[in-house]
This record gives structure tokens, sequence and C-alpha cells, in this order.
């Protein structure tokens, strides 16, 4: 952000005319503007207590200025031109603040929710959230009809009606010229009538296809219900944040939001907005939304404002290479690898069936003659602590005559689907499905499965994922899909909870397992194979369920189906630490050379012997295979014309997993500071970048990390040291993306004859559109044709002054 006037000069330093408007218009504006607003958000050295506040106050009895006061007091207390801005920001003062700030296009952060489905009379929100300056001003549209009074960035409907369906988009504009004029996505609304409840997972995306339905009674809500709990968020210093608390219940509520247990600040909107944030908006943020009826209190939302993001090497070690399950044969070597970052120096330590290896104190463990089977781990540690490695497998090859694929069976390809939800804004958080989502990626990796491994999907990005695996299938094809998260099974259906669930959601919130199936067998695969890691209790949400209902039949089978549920219908599914009970026996069986049937048979029995789950989780199979002697180590032939099949779903597969190539960076041509970026991605929607100082050039010490990113993606870690000059920064949310990545870089150097460090920021870097960013997940399968943009009303905005169950 560039200023009109020098931004570290002392407020006092001002011109008379500005301080004159200054004073005048906090005098005079509303209250949740005025100067008293203005001390209220103040934070040190600038806080002052409340007899001096009523102090200044006092001036209003003789003809003098409570905001000349505090403007002075402020002054005095050495505040800069920049950061009274900063505050004027957040009171959105934009008249004065047009003496300070330039004209800022409008940039889009956040766009309407895709889709939505309602019953008549409940309370429909769209959103947009955008940053700009002259503030944007915003005017909502359904289709191509301007909606009266629809001017705030958020489009409330109280009792939202049938007619009320239909695709709905905002117009921003903060200038004069329509060519800054932007549109926000659409967001498309179903309405259905409230006395129907469905029955399926899904409300049908057309009307004219009623859904089997069921008469119920929706009782009124009274008291604050909290149905959307505000989410932690990680950004950089300057960048913004926003808080949302979605709740139902009696209106007028109130929101009262608090910083650390002090109050922030309240609002009749369920959301604010924090611009240019600093350090000092750091914190543990709670709302409390009340009504005439009562008060409802929301989960803690933690908000970390990096001061200078850059590398942290005095944490936890960290493991970015996991080490891998091998099986070789009775006497042969092995080897394994696993690869820490963090603080120099690291210690590596082996372990065997629980116990340390004496002498395995390095990062690769080198077996020359393997004798029997074995189960290892590696712990990383420096001065900080330690972290532990997955647990890998060590198993002898069988040598006997016995053929690689147990029945003779063979696939013309073999592709696998995992998704891992862990990050809820509705419900506990997991810790799992990452680390059981990378276990079973390289299995089926090594086991010739095409994998697409993705973490935290939105329910359209999820039922889009599952649309663009199918394309994967066909006759012969092997597939497995996995789901790790949150769930719950309704009258023998399973329903997957995606990570932008509101707490009361229901089965048409969440993606039915069986509408999963029947996208699958519909492709006709030759093993058709589900494992559902999640609990099968009742959701606490849903209606009671009649018993007279009849359960709709699973999808057509053609033989092919294997299901494995981790838990009984009504038990939990459980994680112990960052580790789920089925994956952690699963594994073990999944390369064997076993039959598919025998492989879940073994799981369900080591899990039975699992004290510390025994009698709570019990794994379920339903299987139809009629050729049981397939396994999912069988090889893939080429045969009959299936080649060309065969590349066709390579390509596919390898666009939807591009990462960009290794590019040199002249960072800074007058010092000599050269950059290598090179990328690696684990699963298929987080890219890391790691980021090398080639040559040090003139400086003395030299380091670089990313620092800005788009706001569709985010972090999945503070930037980490790996080594001297080498960091590895996480970027997750990748199938988020709608234009290209583009990053910027920090390069933080000392020169030989400076003390202090200087921080630099080189150009922009284009990264393209990485990973599954290319298949557009977030667009709905259902695209709609572009809007007419309808004419731009005359407005004057001058530019230029401007343990826990799954």
């Amino acid at each position: 952000m560039t200023l009109r006037v020098p931004s570290n000069d002392n407020i006092g330093r001002l011109s008379g005319r500005v301080m004159l408007q200054l004073r005048d218009d906090l005098d005079t504006a509303p209250e949740s503007q005025n100067w008293r607003a203005l001390s209220a958000i103040l934070r040190e050295p600038y806080v002052f207590k409340q007899q001096e506040i009523e102090r200044f106050a006092m001036q209003i009895y003789s003809n003098g200025s409570p905001a000349n006061q505090l403007l002075l007091s402020l002054g005095g207390r050495g505040m800069t031109v920049k950061e009274l801005v900063h505050y004027l920001d957040q009171l959105k003062l934009e008249k004065i603040l047009r003496e300070f700030k330039n004209y800022e296009p409008i940039e889009i952060q956040e766009q309407p929710e895709s889709l939505q489905k309602l019953y008549a009379g409940e309370k429909l929100v769209v959103f947009v959230r955008a940053t700009g300056f002259p503030y944007p001003r915003y005017q909502w549209f359904k289709g191509d009809t301007r909606i009266d009074r629809a001017t705030e960035s958020m489009l409330t409907i109280n009792n939202v009606k049938e007619k009320d369906s239909g695709d709905y988009i905002c117009r921003l504009h903060n200038s004069a010229d329509n060519n800054q004029v932007k549109f926000s996505d659409y967001g498309s609304i179903r309405v259905y009538p409230k006395s129907l409840v469905l029955e399926k997972a899904d409300i049908p995306m057309e009307i004219g296809h009623p859904p089997a339905v069921y008469p119920a009674e929706e009782e009124e809500c009274f008291l604050p219900v909290i149905t959307g709990h505000p989410r932690n968020s990680y950004v950089f210093n300057g960048h913004s944040f926003i808080l949302l608390c979605e709740a139902k219940g009696r209106q007028p509520m109130r929101y009262r939001w608090f910083n650390e247990d002090k109050f922030y600040k309240e609002s009749h909107i369920p959301y604010f907005q924090v611009d240019n944030a600093t350090p000092h908006d750091s914190g543990r943020y709670t709302c409390t939304v009340i009504n005439d009826f009562g008060q409802a209190v929301s989960i803690p939302a933690v908000i970390m404002v990096a001061n200078e993001p850059q590398p942290h090497a005095g944490s936890l070690p960290q493991i970015i290479q996991q080490p891998v399950s091998c099986q070789v044969p009775l006497g042969s070597p092995a080897m394994f690898v696993c690869e820490g970052c963090g603080q120099q120096p690291l210690q590596y330590q082996w372990f065997q069936d629980g116990f340390p290896i004496p002498g395995a104190t390095l990062s690769q463990l080198a077996l020359p003659q393997v004798q029997r089977e074995a189960v290892l781990h590696c712990q990383v540690s420096n001065r900080w602590g330690r972290a532990c490695s997955n647990t890998v497998f060590l198993r002898i090859q069988i040598t006997s005559p016995m053929p690689h694929t147990v029945g003779g069976y063979s696939a013309t390809d073999k592709v696998a689907l995992l998704i891992g939800n862990y990050n809820y804004r509705c419900e506990i958080s997991l810790k799992a499905p990452k680390t059981d989502i990378q276990i079973l990626s390289d299995i089926f990796r090594r086991l010739d499965f095409k994998v697409v491994s993705l973490l935290n999907l939105t329910l359209n990005e999820m039922k889009a994922a599952v649309d663009a695996f199918c394309e994967l299938l066909g006759d012969g094809v092997y597939s497995v899909f996995y789901f790790c998260g949150h769930g719950f099974e309704e009258k023998g259906h399973c329903y997957f909870v995606p990570e932008d669930a509101q707490t009361d959601f229901k089965e048409t919130d969440c993606l039915s397992a069986n509408s999963v199936l029947d996208s699958l067998q519909r492709k006709k695969p030759k093993i058709c194979t589900m494992i559902l890691d999640i609990c099968r209790k009742k959701n606490k949400n849903g209606p009671p369920v009649e018993e007279t209902v009849s359960v709709a039949p699973r999808a057509n089978s053609e033989g092919n189906s294997c299901i494995c549920y981790a838990t009984c219908a009504g038990m939990a599914a459980y994680e112990i630490g960052e580790s789920g009970i089925l994956v952690k026996h699963l594994q073990k069986y999944l390369s064997q050379p076993m039959k598919i049937e025998d492989v879940f048979s073994c799981m369900r029995h080591d899990i039975g012997k699992e004290e510390l789950v025994k009698g709570k989780q019990i794994p379920e199979v339903i299987t139809n295979i009629l050729q049981p002697g397939r396994s999912f180590t069988d090889q893939i032939a080429y045969r009959n014309g299936w080649t060309e099949a065969f590349n066709r779903r390579q390509i596919a597969w390898e666009h939807a997993h591009k990462v960009p190539a290794s590019v040199t960076i002249l960072a800074c041509k007058d010092l000599g500071i050269v950059l290598e970026l090179e990328f690696q991605s684990i699963f298929s929607n987080v890219l890391h970048v790691f980021v090398t100082v080639k040559d040090k050039g003139q400086t003395e010490e030299c380091i670089a990390w990313i620092a800005r990113i788009p706001t569709t993606v985010s972090v999945a870690d503070q930037p980490t040291i790996v080594t001297e000059g080498k960091t590895r920064n996480s970027i997750q949310d990748i199938q988020k993306l709608k234009n290209d990545l583009e990053i910027t870089l920090s390069v933080k150097y000392r020169v030989k004859s400076k003390v202090e460090p200087h921080i630099l920021y080189p150009d922009k870097v284009n990264l393209g559109m990485p990973l599954v960013a290319q298949l557009r997940l977030w667009e709905p399968r259902n695209a709609k044709s572009s809007l007419r943009e309808p004419t731009e009303q005359a407005e004057e905005v001058d530019a230029t002054n401007g343990s826990h169950s799954m």
C-alpha cells in the first residue's frame, strides 16, 4: 500500500487542513466510526486508560474536541501516518482516507458459494468479499434483474421462498470508470418446499425430477444455534482476514466478538474483516451470538499474523521424506530412507519392533542381509524436540513358484482415488486422514496404481473429484476409492462430511457413498473396491428415522464389488495419535500377493486383537467378487487393444499431476543473488516448493522463502529451513485455483559491510496451474452460460482521490 504522504512521518506533521478534517470526521461520525471507536481498536503503545478516554470526552463541555485531544496524544506517543491509516482503514473512514491513500482496483477475495440448497422458510445468505479503495460498492442481481436495496457485500433473505431459486451474481465497482467494474461468480440457489424432507442423499439438480419424500414437521428455532463456527487462519503481515460465525435463531441477533476473552467488537452481521492485518491482530477469537431468548458461544478460532513471514528453524523437527515399506527375498539387502528438516544438527535413530537399532543413526538404514521380517520407524530429533516417521514393514518375499498374480489374473489398468478431510469447520479436527492418505498413496503407487490423493474438499469438490476420477475407469480396470474423515449412517446409507459443512449438516449437505458407488459402477471396472474409514453412527442433526421407510437398494453390481467399512453400523471408527486404526493394520497386507478378500479378512482379524478398540470398532466387509482370486498385486497387461485406452488414461492422470519445471531466478542483479525453485508433490492438491540460494553473490548470508500467495490457496505450514540456504514451502488447496498460481519470494540477506539484515522482494513468479488445479474442481459440473453484464449505474466515485472418533 503506497500513501500520498510520507508514511513514516509523525501524525503531528500532517497539514492543518488534514488535521481539521480528521478531527471533524471523528467528532461527528456514527458511534461505530467516531473517536471512541478509534480509541477502542488501538494497540500498544497507543492504548489509553478509561480515565484518559473520559478526560478527552470532557472537551465537549468547553467547546473543545475530544478527537483533537486524542490525535495530539497519539502524536505525542509517536504514531506514524502509516499506523494511523491502518486504524482508519479498520473504521472504513473513506472520506478522510482519500487524503492519504491512492486508488486501488477491486480484487475479489472470496466468491459466493457455488450452490446452496435450502427449504422454504430458511435464511439465505450469499456473500462476496473484496478489497479496493475507495471501498467497493455492491449491487446484487438475480439473473439479469437488479435486486432493490441489495447493496451490501452480504445478500440476506430471512424467509426464503421457492420463487427465490435462481442464479445470483454481484456487481462491484469503486470508480466512475466502467472498465473498473468487476463481477463475482454465480451463486446458484435451489429452494424446496418446507413440507418435504429428503429421503435420498442428494436433492436433484433440476426442478421437475422430484425426490422421494415423506412428511415431517420442522421445529422453529428460538435460541441462537451456531451452524458455522469461525475458522483458524494464518496470514502474512499486511494481508486481510475475515471471521464468519453463522447462526440461526429468532431475529434480531447480535454478534459479539472477543479476542483473548477481551471484548473486540459487536455488530448485527455475522462477520467482520480486518484489512492490512498486523501481529497485534493475532489471537484467539470467539463469537457470542445473542437474541431475546439466549445466547450461544462459538468454538475459538486462532488467527496468526506473521510479523515478517520467514522460515523457522527453531521448532520441532519435521519429516519431509517418509520411509516406505518394502519386500525383498531372504538374504537380500534392503534400504530405508527418512529425511528430516529443522534446526541443525539433526540426530537420527532407527527402531526395529519398537527397540532402537544400535549404530543406526543416519538418515539411511541399510540392511545387508535380511533374515527376518520387521516393523521399522525412524526418530528425528534436535534440541527442540523430536518427530517420528510413519511405521513401515520389511517383508520377506516368497521365492516359491507361486505367481505374482495370485489367481493368474491381470488388469488393464489400476487407479485409486483417496480423499481425506480433517480441517473441519463444523466438527472436531482430525489428525489421522493426512497420515493415512500418505501411507496408502505410497502403497498403491508401488503397486502401479495411478493415485489421486486429495485433502480437505468441499462437497462440490468431492463430487467433481469423483466425476473426474471416473474418466480413468473402463473395461478391465481395478479401481479403489478411499475416504477418511467424519461420516455417519442413516437408514443403511453412509455419508461423507465435506470440510465446509455447517454445524447442522444433514444428508443433503454430504456426499452419499451409494452415489459414489453408482458413479464407479457405471464405468464397469473389473474390480470396484471402496474403503470407508468413517463412523457409522446416526447423524445427530438428522430427522427421526421411520422404520416404515424402505431402504433403496445399492447400485447395480457387476459381481466386482468389495466394500470395506472401518466399523459396524452404529459404531465409531477411531484414530490414535496421527494414525487411524484401520490403516494401521490394512497397510500390512495391501502389497502382499493375497486375494483382495483375504487382505480385508487379515486386517479385520488384527483389529479384533487391538486392545485399545476391542469391542468398540469392528470392521465389516461386504463383497460379491465373482473372481475372488484377484489381487491388488495383479500386474497390468497390454493386449487386445487395451494399450490405447491405457495411454489415454496415463495422459489424463499426468495432466492432473503436472508440477512446474525447475526455474532459476536472478533475485538481485546488483548483488548477484541467484535462486532456484524446485517442486514436489506428495498429495494431488498440495505443492511443495523448495527455494535454494544457488549463488549468494556479494552477500555473507542469504535465505529465501515464499512470502505471498493468492488468497484462494493457503499455506500448509510456515516456511521451514531444510538445509543451509534451502527452505521448504507448502501450498495447499491447489484445487481452488481459478487463475495462475503467482508467488512472491522474500530474500533476507546480510552483506559483509552491514550488520543488520535486509529483505528484498523479487518480481512475482508465475507457476501456472499445477496439479489438479487444471481440473477446476471448484466449478459446478452443470456450468451455466455467462451472464449478460448489466448496465453500470451512474455513481460518482473519484478514483484519483481515493482420541477422537471420525
